[in-house]
């Protein structure tokens, strides 16, 4: 089955054959990152829970309000981005949208979307990029329309 997925905000790229598409900022920011260094520990295969972990504890959400194991939608409505993947099965990629902007669809669920050009209120972006230590190599949030097949 094919299937795609649009989102406004950054392409982070891929852990492994792609590397990401990002550079490292921050204390710290010559070395592995904490959440990079969890999800290589846990597998490798699952970045997400860390990277939203990160997130929401460097957007100064308390520790203890933090679920083990975030649920979908935690995240933007405590900080108004998701994360996501999309790709391949042997070469995921991750991104980071601004909430409430990603659309899936699929061979049997087409969907007929207008998007803005562009949109304001970028700032959920900068803090999440920024908690995660982070600045993409893309130079501004955009539409980013990419293949998804799992």
């Amino acid at each position: 089955m094919s299937a795609a997925v649009l989102f406004y905000g950054f392409n982070l790229g891929a852990p492994d054959d792609m590397g990401w598409a990002f550079l490292r900022h921050g204390p710290g920011s010559e070395r592995e990152f904490d959440w990079e260094a969890n999800a290589e520990a846990d597998g490798g295969n699952e970045y997400q829970p860390w990277m939203a972990r990160a997130i929401l504890l460097g957007t100064g959400v308390p520790e203890d309000d933090i679920p083990l194991d975030v649920p979908e939608g935690f995240l933007a409505r405590r900080c108004g981005v998701q994360i996501l993947t999309f790709g391949h099965s042997n070469t995921l990629f991750y991104g980071i949208a601004l909430a409430g902007t990603v659309q899936w669809a699929d061979d049997w669920s087409p969907k007929s979307v207008v998007p803005a050009s562009t949109l304001d209120g970028h700032e959920p972006l900068a803090r999440a990029l920024d908690a995660l230590g982070v600045k993409p190599r893309q130079a501004n949030p955009a539409w980013i329309l990419a293949p998804s097949e799992f």
